[in-house]
């Protein structure tokens, strides 16, 4: 039986769709065996199993190995997403920060709308790679942006109407992108 902490709240529990919902199990239980068709196809051995999984923010945060309450690890990928080792629990909608338990201890952080996917409307891989390296990191970027792929903002303030702030552009990509990145960095660091 999953404790009612790990379980959805009783207000979603009493909705007449609430029937749908998939059972709340921790990350990494067994959950069944993959079908033989499957298996087969993809060339799997007869003893897999397949687990529930989790957020790539909380597979991140086991990957890094962290297990001491006060330790955080920062993702960016399509977002950037922060996850910090509490034995607390912390959830404050004003600044989009919720906590997911992990064991008897709870990763509490958010995910910002910024990452990844703000580059990805201006850069290509290959890029982001070439301009990246011409970056001088010992120097700050005098640009001030907030950059978001479309309005709103969810972590560190919970902002639906926040708007992109991505200009001036610079002539330079070289220094477009260290002002995109510099920035991306200081929401990160408003987030902790």
């Amino acid at each position: 039986m999953i404790p009612a902490s790990d379980s959805y709240p009783s207000w979603l529990r009493s909705q007449p769709y609430s029937q749908l919902l998939p059972s709340v199990i921790a990350p990494g239980t067994s959950i069944g065996n993959l079908k033989e068709e499957i298996r087969t196809q993809f060339g799997f051995q007869e003893d897999c199993i397949v687990c529930a999984g989790t957020t790539d923010s909380i597979a991140a945060f086991l990957a890094a190995r962290a297990t001491q309450p006060g330790k955080a690890v920062t993702s960016l990928g399509s977002t950037l997403a922060i996850k910090l080792l509490s034995t607390t629990r912390i959830d404050d909608a004003r600044f989009g920060v919720y906590s997911h338990r992990l064991d008897d201890k709870w990763l509490v952080g958010g995910a910002s709308n910024t990452g990844g996917a703000v580059l990805k409307q201006f850069f290509t891989d290959e890029q982001l790679q070439k301009l990246s390296e011409q970056i001088n990191p010992m120097e700050a970027s005098p640009l001030d942006y907030y950059p978001l792929k479309a309005v709103g903002e969810r972590f560190p303030v919970a902002d639906p109407n926040l708007v992109p702030r991505l200009h001036p552009r610079p002539e330079s990509d070289v220094e477009y992108l260290h002002g995109i990145l510099e920035s991306i960095a200081h929401i990160e660091a408003k987030a902790f």
